[in-house]
Protein backbone atom coordinates (compact mmCIF):
# COMPACT_ATOMS: atom_id res chain seq x y z
CA UNK A 1 0.00 0.00 0.00
CA UNK A 2 1.43 3.59 -1.02
CA UNK A 3 0.51 7.11 -0.08
CA UNK A 4 0.48 9.07 -3.13
CA UNK A 5 -0.17 11.94 -1.71
CA UNK A 6 -1.93 13.85 0.79
CA UNK A 7 -3.12 17.62 0.62
CA UNK A 8 -4.69 19.67 3.38
CA UNK A 9 -7.83 21.86 2.04
CA UNK A 10 -8.56 25.21 4.02
CA UNK A 11 -11.57 26.33 2.30
CA UNK A 12 -14.74 26.01 -0.39
CA UNK A 13 -13.51 22.72 -2.08
CA UNK A 14 -14.66 20.07 -4.63
CA UNK A 15 -15.66 17.79 -1.80
CA UNK A 16 -18.44 19.57 0.56
CA UNK A 17 -19.55 23.02 0.34
CA UNK A 18 -19.99 22.71 4.39
CA UNK A 19 -16.81 21.20 5.50
CA UNK A 20 -14.14 23.59 4.47
CA UNK A 21 -11.03 21.45 6.34
CA UNK A 22 -10.53 18.13 4.95
CA UNK A 23 -7.53 16.01 4.16
CA UNK A 24 -7.62 14.66 0.92
CA UNK A 25 -5.02 11.53 0.95
CA UNK A 26 -4.73 9.76 -2.58
CA UNK A 27 -3.85 6.26 -1.99
CA UNK A 28 -2.88 3.06 -3.80
CA UNK A 29 -3.84 -0.04 -1.67
CA UNK A 30 -2.19 -2.33 -4.32
CA UNK A 31 -3.43 -6.15 -3.52
CA UNK A 32 -5.72 -4.48 -0.80
CA UNK A 33 -8.12 -4.11 -4.27
CA UNK A 34 -8.82 -7.81 -3.86
CA UNK A 35 -8.56 -8.19 -0.19
CA UNK A 36 -11.96 -6.54 1.35
CA UNK A 37 -12.13 -6.70 5.01
CA UNK A 38 -14.25 -10.16 4.99
CA UNK A 39 -11.50 -12.39 3.11
CA UNK A 40 -8.60 -11.52 5.75
CA UNK A 41 -9.27 -13.76 8.36
CA UNK A 42 -9.59 -12.22 11.82
CA UNK A 43 -10.01 -8.47 10.98
CA UNK A 44 -13.24 -7.93 11.94
CA UNK A 45 -12.99 -8.89 15.47
CA UNK A 46 -9.56 -7.37 15.81
CA UNK A 47 -11.20 -3.93 14.74
CA UNK A 48 -13.47 -4.00 17.07
CA UNK A 49 -11.52 -4.91 19.98
CA UNK A 50 -9.16 -2.27 19.46
CA UNK A 51 -11.64 0.70 17.98
CA UNK A 52 -14.70 -0.22 20.22
CA UNK A 53 -15.92 3.13 20.08
CA UNK A 54 -16.45 2.52 16.05
CA UNK A 55 -19.46 0.92 16.57
CA UNK A 56 -21.28 4.84 16.82
CA UNK A 57 -19.98 5.73 14.08
CA UNK A 58 -23.24 4.97 11.06
CA UNK A 59 -21.69 5.18 7.63
CA UNK A 60 -23.90 5.24 4.72
CA UNK A 61 -26.74 3.12 6.43
CA UNK A 62 -27.64 5.71 8.50
CA UNK A 63 -27.25 3.74 12.01
CA UNK A 64 -24.78 3.31 14.87
CA UNK A 65 -22.94 -0.29 14.13
CA UNK A 66 -23.49 0.76 10.31
CA UNK A 67 -19.94 1.20 9.75
CA UNK A 68 -18.74 -2.50 11.90
CA UNK A 69 -21.61 -3.86 9.93
CA UNK A 70 -20.24 -3.05 6.52
CA UNK A 71 -16.76 -4.16 7.80
CA UNK A 72 -18.37 -7.74 8.62
CA UNK A 73 -19.92 -8.15 5.41
CA UNK A 74 -16.92 -6.84 3.47
CA UNK A 75 -15.56 -3.65 2.28
CA UNK A 76 -12.77 -2.23 1.09
CA UNK A 77 -9.62 -0.67 2.63
CA UNK A 78 -9.74 3.05 1.71
CA UNK A 79 -13.09 3.34 3.59
CA UNK A 80 -11.80 1.46 6.26
CA UNK A 81 -8.75 3.97 6.92
CA UNK A 82 -11.18 7.04 6.72
CA UNK A 83 -12.49 5.73 9.63
CA UNK A 84 -10.17 4.82 11.26
CA UNK A 85 -8.54 8.43 11.00
CA UNK A 86 -11.72 9.95 11.93
CA UNK A 87 -12.12 7.87 14.99
CA UNK A 88 -8.25 8.59 16.12
CA UNK A 89 -8.67 12.09 16.14
CA UNK A 90 -12.02 11.90 18.16
CA UNK A 91 -10.16 9.60 20.45
CA UNK A 92 -7.62 12.30 20.53
CA UNK A 93 -9.86 15.07 21.78
CA UNK A 94 -10.31 16.39 18.20
CA UNK A 95 -14.32 15.32 17.25
CA UNK A 96 -14.66 15.49 13.55
CA UNK A 97 -17.70 14.16 11.33
CA UNK A 98 -17.07 13.60 7.57
CA UNK A 99 -15.49 11.37 5.47
CA UNK A 100 -15.40 9.62 1.99
CA UNK A 101 -13.60 7.70 -0.47
CA UNK A 102 -14.10 7.59 -3.82
CA UNK A 103 -11.89 5.70 -6.66
CA UNK A 104 -9.41 8.06 -8.50
CA UNK A 105 -7.13 7.03 -11.65
CA UNK A 106 -7.54 3.66 -11.93
CA UNK A 107 -7.68 0.13 -10.00
CA UNK A 108 -6.93 0.00 -6.40
CA UNK A 109 -6.04 4.00 -6.64
CA UNK A 110 -8.75 6.12 -3.77
CA UNK A 111 -8.84 9.81 -2.59
CA UNK A 112 -9.56 9.14 1.24
CA UNK A 113 -11.06 12.33 2.25
CA UNK A 114 -11.65 13.28 6.02
CA UNK A 115 -12.56 16.53 8.23
CA UNK A 116 -10.15 17.76 10.66
CA UNK A 117 -9.42 20.04 13.45
CA UNK A 118 -6.05 20.97 13.09
CA UNK A 119 -4.06 20.67 9.98
CA UNK A 120 -0.84 18.93 11.22
CA UNK A 121 -3.32 16.80 13.67
CA UNK A 122 -4.79 15.87 10.09
CA UNK A 123 -1.69 15.13 8.22
CA UNK A 124 -0.37 13.22 10.92
CA UNK A 125 -4.04 10.99 11.52
CA UNK A 126 -3.65 10.20 7.51
CA UNK A 127 -0.06 8.40 8.13
CA UNK A 128 -1.14 6.82 10.98
CA UNK A 129 -4.38 5.62 10.20
CA UNK A 130 -2.85 3.94 6.80
CA UNK A 131 -0.29 2.33 9.34
CA UNK A 132 -2.61 0.95 11.44
CA UNK A 133 -4.63 -1.10 9.06
CA UNK A 134 -1.45 -2.62 7.98
CA UNK A 135 -0.83 -3.87 11.69
CA UNK A 136 -4.51 -5.00 11.92
CA UNK A 137 -4.63 -6.58 8.16
CA UNK A 138 -1.34 -8.60 9.20
CA UNK A 139 -2.05 -9.85 12.06
CA UNK A 140 -0.29 -8.43 14.33
CA UNK A 141 -0.74 -8.95 17.78
CA UNK A 142 -3.66 -6.52 19.68
CA UNK A 143 -1.18 -5.35 22.35
CA UNK A 144 1.66 -4.33 19.46
CA UNK A 145 -1.78 -2.62 17.69
CA UNK A 146 -2.75 -1.51 21.21
CA UNK A 147 0.65 0.08 21.75
CA UNK A 148 0.76 1.58 18.02
CA UNK A 149 -2.74 3.23 18.32
CA UNK A 150 -1.98 4.70 22.45
CA UNK A 151 1.32 6.20 20.74
CA UNK A 152 -0.80 7.96 18.33
CA UNK A 153 -3.50 9.52 20.13
CA UNK A 154 -0.86 11.01 22.13
CA UNK A 155 0.96 12.12 19.42
CA UNK A 156 -1.89 13.67 18.67
CA UNK A 157 -2.68 15.03 21.65
CA UNK A 158 0.50 16.62 21.92
CA UNK A 159 0.34 17.93 18.64
CA UNK A 160 -2.87 19.57 18.96
CA UNK A 161 -1.26 21.35 22.29
CA UNK A 162 1.54 23.00 20.08
CA UNK A 163 -0.37 24.25 17.58
CA UNK A 164 -4.26 25.01 18.93
CA UNK A 165 -4.85 28.82 19.34
CA UNK A 166 -4.45 30.83 22.76
CA UNK A 167 -7.34 30.96 24.97
CA UNK A 168 -8.51 34.84 23.40
CA UNK A 169 -7.98 33.53 19.84
CA UNK A 170 -9.77 30.74 20.24
CA UNK A 171 -12.58 32.50 21.62
CA UNK A 172 -12.85 34.93 18.53
CA UNK A 173 -12.59 31.74 16.00
CA UNK A 174 -15.46 29.98 17.96
CA UNK A 175 -17.37 33.14 17.34
CA UNK A 176 -16.55 33.24 13.68
CA UNK A 177 -17.89 29.84 13.37
CA UNK A 178 -21.09 30.16 15.06
CA UNK A 179 -21.71 33.22 13.20
CA UNK A 180 -20.60 30.88 9.87
CA UNK A 181 -17.64 32.61 9.02
CA UNK A 182 -14.77 30.50 7.47
CA UNK A 183 -11.22 31.05 8.66
CA UNK A 184 -7.80 30.24 7.68
CA UNK A 185 -4.68 30.25 9.93
CA UNK A 186 -1.66 31.81 7.84
CA UNK A 187 0.88 30.51 9.51
CA UNK A 188 1.82 28.17 12.51
CA UNK A 189 1.16 30.92 15.51
CA UNK A 190 -1.93 32.87 15.74
CA UNK A 191 -1.90 35.12 12.17
CA UNK A 192 -5.46 34.04 11.14
CA UNK A 193 -7.61 35.18 8.05
CA UNK A 194 -11.33 35.27 8.45
CA UNK A 195 -13.81 35.55 5.54
CA UNK A 196 -12.82 35.49 1.54
CA UNK A 197 -12.34 37.78 -1.00
CA UNK A 198 -13.13 41.99 -0.55
CA UNK A 199 -14.43 40.73 3.00
CA UNK A 200 -11.63 39.40 4.40
CA UNK A 201 -10.21 40.69 7.79
CA UNK A 202 -6.99 39.26 9.17
CA UNK A 203 -5.93 39.14 12.93
CA UNK A 204 -2.95 38.40 14.24
CA UNK A 205 -3.92 36.82 17.86
CA UNK A 206 -6.13 39.47 18.89
CA UNK A 207 -4.96 42.43 17.17
CA UNK A 208 -6.85 43.55 13.82
CA UNK A 209 -6.30 46.11 11.14
CA UNK A 210 -9.09 48.75 13.37
CA UNK A 211 -6.65 48.21 16.31
CA UNK A 212 -4.59 51.32 17.03
CA UNK A 213 -0.79 51.23 16.74
CA UNK A 214 -0.54 53.53 19.50
CA UNK A 215 -2.25 51.23 22.05
CA UNK A 216 -0.23 48.22 21.28
CA UNK A 217 2.85 50.58 21.81
CA UNK A 218 1.53 51.64 24.89
CA UNK A 219 0.78 47.67 25.77
CA UNK A 220 3.66 46.70 24.68
CA UNK A 221 6.08 48.73 27.59
CA UNK A 222 5.05 47.41 31.07
CA UNK A 223 6.25 50.46 32.35
CA UNK A 224 4.94 53.35 30.51
CA UNK A 225 1.37 51.02 30.81
CA UNK A 226 1.81 51.15 34.35
CA UNK A 227 1.90 55.27 34.91
CA UNK A 228 -0.88 55.65 32.30
CA UNK A 229 -2.95 53.40 34.81
CA UNK A 230 -2.32 54.98 37.86
CA UNK A 231 -2.46 58.43 36.94
CA UNK A 232 -6.47 57.36 36.23
CA UNK A 233 -6.08 55.86 40.30
CA UNK A 234 -5.63 52.08 39.50
CA UNK A 235 -3.48 50.71 41.84
CA UNK A 236 -0.29 49.20 40.30
CA UNK A 237 2.91 47.68 42.37
CA UNK A 238 5.87 49.99 42.85
CA UNK A 239 8.39 49.27 40.76
CA UNK A 240 11.61 50.69 39.08
CA UNK A 241 12.98 50.36 35.52
CA UNK A 242 16.88 49.73 35.22
CA UNK A 243 19.63 48.81 32.93
CA UNK A 244 22.30 47.73 34.70
CA UNK A 245 23.38 44.75 37.47
CA UNK A 246 24.31 47.62 39.90
CA UNK A 247 21.20 48.98 39.90
CA UNK A 248 19.21 46.02 41.41
CA UNK A 249 20.36 46.81 45.15
CA UNK A 250 18.74 50.15 44.96
CA UNK A 251 15.60 49.50 43.74
CA UNK A 252 15.49 46.19 45.86
CA UNK A 253 15.99 47.74 49.03
CA UNK A 254 13.48 50.63 48.17
CA UNK A 255 10.77 48.22 47.41
CA UNK A 256 11.33 45.44 49.42
CA UNK A 257 11.04 41.76 49.04
CA UNK A 258 9.39 39.89 47.86
CA UNK A 259 9.65 41.32 44.22
CA UNK A 260 9.22 40.30 40.31
CA UNK A 261 11.71 40.70 37.94
CA UNK A 262 10.35 41.50 34.05
CA UNK A 263 11.50 42.35 30.75
CA UNK A 264 10.12 45.80 30.11
CA UNK A 265 8.31 44.36 26.14
CA UNK A 266 8.61 41.10 26.53
CA UNK A 267 5.16 38.24 26.23
CA UNK A 268 3.70 35.32 26.99
CA UNK A 269 5.49 35.31 30.70
CA UNK A 270 8.73 35.26 29.02
CA UNK A 271 11.30 35.77 31.30
CA UNK A 272 9.50 36.59 34.33
CA UNK A 273 11.00 35.63 37.36
CA UNK A 274 8.39 35.76 41.09
CA UNK A 275 8.69 35.86 44.29
CA UNK A 276 11.77 36.57 44.67
CA UNK A 277 13.08 37.04 48.25
CA UNK A 278 17.11 37.62 48.15
CA UNK A 279 19.29 40.00 46.16
CA UNK A 280 21.46 36.74 44.40
CA UNK A 281 17.84 35.56 43.26
CA UNK A 282 17.20 38.79 41.97
CA UNK A 283 20.43 39.51 39.99
CA UNK A 284 19.91 36.05 38.45
CA UNK A 285 16.64 36.72 37.25
CA UNK A 286 17.93 39.47 36.14
CA UNK A 287 20.38 37.78 33.82
CA UNK A 288 17.25 35.81 32.62
CA UNK A 289 15.43 38.62 31.36
CA UNK A 290 18.03 40.10 29.73
CA UNK A 291 17.53 37.87 27.34
CA UNK A 292 14.10 39.37 25.84
CA UNK A 293 14.99 43.22 26.67
CA UNK A 294 17.59 45.58 27.01
CA UNK A 295 15.39 47.42 29.99
CA UNK A 296 14.30 45.04 32.58
CA UNK A 297 10.90 46.02 35.63
CA UNK A 298 11.88 45.41 39.05
CA UNK A 299 8.50 45.54 41.06
CA UNK A 300 7.01 44.47 44.25
CA UNK A 301 5.80 40.67 43.83
CA UNK A 302 2.09 40.27 44.37
CA UNK A 303 -0.23 37.54 44.58
CA UNK A 304 -3.21 36.77 43.23
CA UNK A 305 -5.50 35.27 40.66
CA UNK A 306 -4.40 35.96 37.37
CA UNK A 307 -7.10 36.86 34.67
CA UNK A 308 -6.60 37.57 30.43
CA UNK A 309 -10.10 39.33 29.12
CA UNK A 310 -10.90 39.74 25.85
CA UNK A 311 -12.60 42.77 24.74
CA UNK A 312 -14.29 43.55 21.72
CA UNK A 313 -15.88 46.85 20.52
CA UNK A 314 -16.05 48.01 24.40
CA UNK A 315 -17.96 44.99 25.40
CA UNK A 316 -16.25 41.88 28.39
CA UNK A 317 -16.71 39.03 25.39
CA UNK A 318 -14.06 35.77 27.31
CA UNK A 319 -11.96 35.88 30.46
CA UNK A 320 -9.01 33.35 30.93
CA UNK A 321 -8.06 32.21 34.28
CA UNK A 322 -4.44 32.04 33.54
CA UNK A 323 -3.81 28.55 36.36
CA UNK A 324 -0.26 27.46 36.20
CA UNK A 325 0.36 23.93 36.14
CA UNK A 326 1.02 22.06 39.39
CA UNK A 327 0.47 18.53 40.93
CA UNK A 328 -0.12 17.48 43.92
CA UNK A 329 2.14 14.75 45.72
CA UNK A 330 0.23 11.14 46.46
CA UNK A 331 3.34 9.92 48.95
CA UNK A 332 4.63 7.15 46.60
CA UNK A 333 4.53 8.68 42.97
CA UNK A 334 7.17 10.18 41.03
CA UNK A 335 6.88 13.32 40.08
CA UNK A 336 6.73 12.33 35.97
CA UNK A 337 4.26 9.98 37.15
CA UNK A 338 1.99 12.39 39.03
CA UNK A 339 2.27 14.39 35.45
CA UNK A 340 1.56 11.21 33.60
CA UNK A 341 -1.88 10.61 35.48
CA UNK A 342 -3.56 13.96 34.49
CA UNK A 343 -2.01 15.48 31.93
CA UNK A 344 -4.62 14.58 29.77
Amino acid sequence: MKILDIRALRGANYWSNRWKKLIVMKLDIEDYEEKPSDRIPGFNERIKELMPTLQTHTCSLGYEGGFLERVKEGTYAGHIIEHIALEMQTLAGMDTGFGRTRDSDGPGIYNVVFSYVEEKAGIYTAKASVNLYLGISEGKSLDELKKILDNDIQNLREIREEVRYGPSTGSIIEEAEEKGIPHIRLNENSLVQLGYGMYQKTIQATVTGRTSYIATDIASDKNLSKKLLASMGIPVPKGFKVYKEEEIEGAVDSIGFPVAVKPLDSNHGKGITVNISSLEEAKKAFHSAKHYSRAIIIEKSLEGKDYRALVINNKLTAVADRTPAFISGDGKSTIKELIDKIKY
